[in-house]
């Protein structure tokens, strides 16, 4: 048998246990499912039995109600006539009452055909009357009008007992079941099934559904015996009135109605029919399961057995015949199958390439000596009677150049080292089968060799390499390595390396100390563990720019987190540094502790706060009291230009002009506690331009030349023609101090201004031979109200405040000064300009005459005697002047003039909060916006320049000389009427 049909015979023994199993399930379920059938059938049985059971006790019931009625048991029978005529209504229609009385006749009835109909020999009757109680008769036909049905009557009787307990009558019903039939039909019962109800005689009553000639026959004598005389529920399987088996389930009716049954049947055929042909397709579905198993099966061992085992056989045959290229072709490697097969196509592969190898091995050993003969390696074979049996010509390079060695033993060869290393490996690797490596020191050659030898069945194959260059190199590498860890520990600064995810790689101790942990502790962290929270976002941004090879290096100045959780400050100097091993980048940082550093920066910043809060406080105080005291200086130059014209002779003039200086005097140091407060607070914006220095050098010439020469000293001026960039304001300003500086402190000698191109800058130089400045007080000279040789305080030295205005200048230009200094022998200032490009040379206006021609001027202050001194100088210019205390008064005077103002002129600071920018509104609402208008104001805060420049309004800063203001007014003039100067006219100032 083959291996095929044992599989199949396997396989169907294996179905035969499953298949009984399944046909017995089968049976039993056809079983189960005729024995529920049969309960069906006999549960609607049961319930129309009980119903026919509640309808026959209803009539018992009523046929008792009625023969305990007086009327009917002791009444007249026209009497119980009426009485049953006016109960019919309410009987049900399937009945016909009737009473008899002992004489068998009827005496009244629900049907009155009925009345006096004789009832002699009615069974119902004489057994009612002989006491048996309630009595069912035998089936006669209905005397009412019949149904559409072929239907029977079923006679009931009770008797009717008297008070002392005698039978006086019967009261007895005829119960039409033609019309229970019909009430039965509307019953729901299964299609297929019939409903049959019997007397005792086994005369059919009701049937449905209906089937003529049924209701009111006898059933047939044979086949119906069981019927006969039954006591209890019970189904069987008789024959139908067709003669086909039906089963039926019967239930005779309780106590009184003795004999009659109510049976439900339904054909065998229709019920059990399709569980037996459900039964039958089963069977045939298991058997073509069966079927089909086997057929797989079948399919499965000639697929996956017996082809495979042919493919084995055959590829076997073809090896054995010399084939090795043919192979089993079974690709399926997870069977065991498949994985015999390839073991045999992986042995025939081994053979095959077995025989290419043995094939081109002879060619390989041709190629063998020109190898060897060409490679870097020194080579040389010996046999196992270390004879050298091959040497190719690196190998004679490496070891001197000798004669051909080939055919001598190791021994003559070289002699120096019988008892070498070298020997001892080579014993060790021609006596084992293990390939032996070393690298050693050759005296006769003074280099290191490194060594391979390859033990064979022949001999002993040896390839060599001179290291001695790399061994020099990793010596030397070994000693860079020592130097620096010990450099590395030992270091006063934190050293760690730590990869690119930023963990530590190494760590000396002085960053443990500083850290406070232990090496192993932080080589099992990241930098960022250690990290401040706050500062480590701003260390990350530094470490992407440095790892994407942004910048080279950082520095950064962060706090860590001790190991006992308080902060450290340190800097951290970081950079990347290739990895010679790994060939990948690691990180390198320097760690310095820096918290001693911090805690004096911060008592420095906190000093230098505390500092610059008192340095705001006193120019604060120097801006208060330099308002304070220009309102009175303002009305002092306005009165003093009003009375130049009243003083005639020579005596006056002179005094008049003794305290126009002092008032210059005056109005200087106000300026410079002016010019100390606004360049503290930033009010002040240099507007730089190209501009030649001549311009500044000239006018500083004009003014104080005079002055040098009437103190009896000689003043030297050497100007330029160069160009600078520059505010020409300020810049004039910073030279103006350092001259008046030198003026001031200079008793004899010279002052000499001077200038000279230095690479791109212009040094300005204000040299003179005065007092010159201590060494100890240089660095002070700059700070305000500080003064060299003025103990005394004389306020013809100035304030102390020109130098310090200089300091704030060079810083707010860019235009370093250097000062050299000897003490008792003078000074030397250099100021640094930058060079800029010569502009084309303006012609010079000619000066301009305070000229009014009855221009409307409007005046606005609430400081009455400077609102005085205002109106007189502008009356006396030939203006007509309208003077208010207040923007009310002013709008209030103006509503009454028939012309519009030419200019308007309005102090800051008003009474009651207001501020003039408020007249300067209302003014232009009322007469346009090109009325011209300046603020004239003692205030120095930034807040009054915002709101005028808000208004396009100009700031004058009092005190201001009347040459100051006319020049301001008509420059605002100029520009309000297109033009830029007026006709040249002598300055005067007085009564016209």
């Amino acid at each position: 048998m083959s291996l095929l049909h044992r599989l199949l015979l396997l396989v169907f023994l294996a179905l035969i246990p499953a298949a009984v199993i399944e046909i017995d399930n089968e049976v039993q379920l056809r079983t189960a499912r005729e024995d529920e059938v049969r309960q069906t059938i006999l549960r609607f049985a049961q319930l129309f039995a009980a119903e026919q059971e509640r309808m026959m006790l209803g009539v018992r019931q009523l046929l008792f109600t009625i023969a305990q009625t007086p009327v009917v048991r002791d009444g007249s029978p026209a009497d119980c006539q009426e009485f049953l005529e006016r109960l019919r209504p309410g009987i049900p229609p399937y009945l016909r009452v009737r009473i008899a009385g002992p004489e068998r006749i009827t005496r009244c009835t629900t049907d009155p055909e009925g009345a006096g109909q004789p009832l002699h020999g009615q069974p119902e009757v004489e057994s009612a009357l002989d006491g048996a109680g309630f009595a069912i008769g035998s089936v006669a036909a209905p005397s009412t009008e019949p149904l559409p049905r072929e239907a029977v009557a079923l006679p009931v009787a009770l008797p009717i007992q008297e008070v002392g307990g005698g039978i006086v009558g019967t009261a007895g019903a005829l119960i039409d079941f033609g019309w229970v039939t019909h009430a039965l039909a509307s019953r729901p019962l299964p299609e297929g099934y019939a409903l049959t109800i019997f007397d005792r005689n086994g005369v059919v009553l009701a049937r449905v559904p209906d089937r003529p000639g049924t209701v009111g026959h006898r059933l047939p004598t044979s086949g119906y015996e069981p019927l006969e005389g039954l006591r209890a529920p019970a189904v069987m399987e008789l024959p139908g009135l067709d003669r086909q088996p039906r089963l039926v389930g019967a239930v005779p009716l309780g106590e009184g109605m003795d004999g009659m049954l109510v049976a439900v049947s339904v054909e065998r055929g229709a019920v059990l029919v399709p569980i037996e042909r459900a039964m039958v397709r089963a069977l045939s579905v298991i058997g073509v399961v069966m079927l089909l198993t086997l057929l797989a099966s079948w399919w499965g061992a000639d697929r996956f057995l017996r082809r495979p085992a042919y493919a084995l056989i055959e590829a076997a045959r073809r090896w054995s015949e010399g084939d090795l290229s043919a192979r089993t072709g079974l690709a399926d490697g997870r069977s065991e199958i498949g994985m015999l097969g390839r073991a045999f196509d992986s042995m025939a592969e081994a053979l095959q390439a077995q025989a290419q190898a043995q094939a081109a091995a002879n060619a390989m050993a041709h190629k063998a000596a020109s190898v060897l003969s060409s490679t870097t390696d020194g080579v040389f074979e010996i046999d196992r009677s270390w004879r050298i049996t091959f040497m190719n010509d690196r190998a004679r390079a490496l070891i001197g150049g000798r004669e051909n060695l080939t055919g001598r033993r190791m021994r003559d060869a070289f002699a120096d080292s019988t008892n070498s290393v070298f020997a001892t490996h080579f014993q060790r690797a021609i006596a084992g089968t293990e390939t032996v490596a070393f690298e050693a020191f050759y005296p006769p050659r003074q280099a290191w060799y490194a060594v391979r030898a390859f033990p064979s069945e022949d001999g002993l194959a040896v390839f060599f390499q001179d290291v001695t260059d790399l061994r020099r190199a990793e010596a030397a590498r070994r000693h860079s390595e020592a130097r620096f860890r010990a450099v590395f520990e030992l270091a006063a600064v934190g050293i760690e390396r730590l990869d690119r995810d930023g963990r530590y790689l190494d760590v000396n101790a002085t960053l443990c100390a500083i850290l406070g942990y232990r090496r192993e502790e932080l080589l099992e962290m990241t930098y960022a563990d250690l990290t401040d929270p706050a500062d480590l976002a701003m260390e990350e941004v530094l470490l992407t720019h440095l790892m994407a090879g942004v910048i080279p290096s950082y520095a950064i100045e962060k706090r860590c987190i001790r190991r006992d959780g308080q902060p450290v400050w340190v800097r951290v100097t970081s950079s990347l540094s290739p990895d010679a091993d790994l060939e990948e980048a690691y990180r390198i940082s320097i760690v310095e502790d820096i918290s001693e550093r911090k805690v004096i920066e911060g008592e420095l910043t906190a000093a230098k706060e505390e500092a610059e809060r008192a340095n705001l406080a006193k120019s604060k105080f120097l801006a208060a009291s330099s308002h304070d005291l220009r309102q009175p200086l303002q009305s002092l130059f306005f009165f003093s230009a009003a009375l130049a014209d009243f003083v005639p002779d020579g005596k006056g003039r002179d005094l008049l002009r003794r305290l126009d200086q002092g008032l210059d005097s005056m109005k200087g140091l106000l300026d410079s506690l002016l010019d100390v407060s606004r360049l503290d607070s930033g009010a002040i914006t240099p507007t730089l331009e190209d501009f030649p220095v001549a311009a500044v050098i000239d006018a500083i010439d004009a003014a104080y030349a005079p002055l040098a020469t009437g103190k009896g000293l000689e003043w030297r001026l050497e100007s330029c023609d160069a160009t600078v960039r520059s505010d020409r304001t300020l810049l004039a300003r910073l030279v103006r101090n350092l001259v008046d500086n030198a003026l001031r402190y200079t008793q004899s000698g010279m002052i000499r201004l001077r200038c000279k191109e230095e690479g791109g800058r212009l040094a300005i130089e204000v040299q003179d031979t005065g007092i010159g400045i201590p060494g100890d007080h240089l660095e002070r000279i700059f700070e305000e109200f500080h003064q060299v040789g003025n103990p005394e305080r004389d306020r013809a030295l100035g304030l102390g405040l020109g130098l310090a205005i200089v300091r704030r200048l060079s810083l707010l230009l860019d235009h370093p000064v250097e000062v050299r200094s000897v003490h008792g022998r003078g000074s030397a200032f250099r100021v640094l300009v930058p060079l800029g490009e010569a502009q084309p040379a303006a012609a010079e206006a000619p000066a301009t005459a305070p000229d009014g021609r009855g221009r409307f001027a409007v005046l606005v202050d609430d400081d009455a005697v400077v609102l005085l001194g205002l109106r007189t100088v502008l009356t006396e210019w030939g203006y007509t002047v309208l003077a208010a205390g207040s923007a009310d008064q002013a709008m209030e005077r103006l509503a009454a003039q028939d012309r519009s103002p030419d200019i308007l002129i309005a102090d800051y600071r008003l009474r009651e909060g207001r501020v003039g920018t408020e007249v300067v509104r209302r003014v232009r609402e009322r007469y346009g916006a090109g009325v011209p208008a300046m603020i004239l104001t003692g205030e120095t805060g930034t807040d009054s320049l915002r709101d005028a420049a808000a208004h396009g309004v100009p700031v004058i800063h009092k005190p201001v000389t009347p040459r100051q203001l006319w020049s301001e007014v008509e420059r605002l003039l100029g520009a309000s009427e297109g033009r830029e100067g007026r006709r040249p006219k002598p300055i005067k100032i007085g009564k016209r």
